[in-house]
């Protein structure tokens, strides 16, 4: 099993993933003609386009790397900035300190 270290914390490590999800919501129309009983495309075309879209879907699903676990790990340049601004004002508060 592979680990791949990563600054996002989603899902945006895997852009197939988006693909797969693009997919599977192009069939919304469809759903909703079909949950909603509303008739405006011949049964041809929603069978053949789901079927289009969730082929896809799988297709995408199938090339991703299963055995691939993803790490958030912090931005080294974001911890740098949060480190600088601590060592300033920690300073400030001991100065502040020292006064009184």
């Amino acid at each position: 099993m592979g680990l791949v270290k990563t600054t996002e914390d989603g899902w945006g490590c895997v852009p197939e993933l988006s693909e797969v999800v693009y997919q599977i919501e192009s069939c919304q129309r469809h759903v909703y003609e079909i949950k909603n009983c509303v008739r405006t495309h011949s049964t041809d075309v929603i069978v053949s386009e789901m079927q289009h879209y969730l082929l896809e879907a799988l297709q995408l699903l199938n090339d991703i790397d299963k055995h691939v676990e993803y790490e958030t790990v912090e931005d080294e340049e974001d911890e740098s900035d949060y480190d600088a601004l601590y060592d300033a004002t920690r300073g400030i508060a001991t100065e502040d300190k020292d006064d009184e």
